[in-house]
């Protein structure tokens, strides 16, 4: 926190946003955003990424959680949300199918057989692959 113990800190620079968790609030735009342990420390090293479209931004306490966001470039463009939109879709159904799965691993399989099946099927890494190569060829 800085001085004011109701003022939440923030690096230099306009723009801010104070971020509780959730839903990502910006899919696909470029931003910086700012850590609980940045904040903690009050020490931060700017980063541009491209915010993921299909990972919330949870806090779950750690110093990985992010507390505040900056939009650098807003994204996507109005032909590449309905490309994205439907790219989210097929994601969500894959995390369905991957959850369910899981489930059925927990509960069914042994340990050598488990390790086996998700080395052969990473539905979630198939899932962000897919994604990623929409989003390179939609540039």
């Amino acid at each position: 926190m800085s001085d004011t113990q109701n003022t939440p800190w923030y690096p230099p620079g306009e723009g801010w946003v104070e971020w509780h968790g959730g839903p990502n609030p910006v899919p696909g735009a470029e931003v910086e955003i700012l850590l609980r342990s940045e904040r903690e420390t009050l020490t931060y090293e700017p980063e541009v990424m491209r915010s993921v479209v299909a990972e919330p931004w949870e806090h779950e306490g750690f110093g990985e959680d992010t507390v505040a966001y900056r939009v650098v470039t807003p994204y996507p463009t109005a032909v590449d949300r309905a490309l994205l939109d439907e790219m989210v879709k097929a994601l969500v159904a894959c995390e369905k199918q991957a959850e369910e799965a899981r489930m059925i691993l927990i509960n069914h399989l042994e340990e050598p057989e488990r390790q086996a099946f998700w080395k052969a099927v990473n539905i979630r890494g198939l899932a962000r692959a897919a994604l990623a190569k929409a989003r390179e060829a939609s540039k």
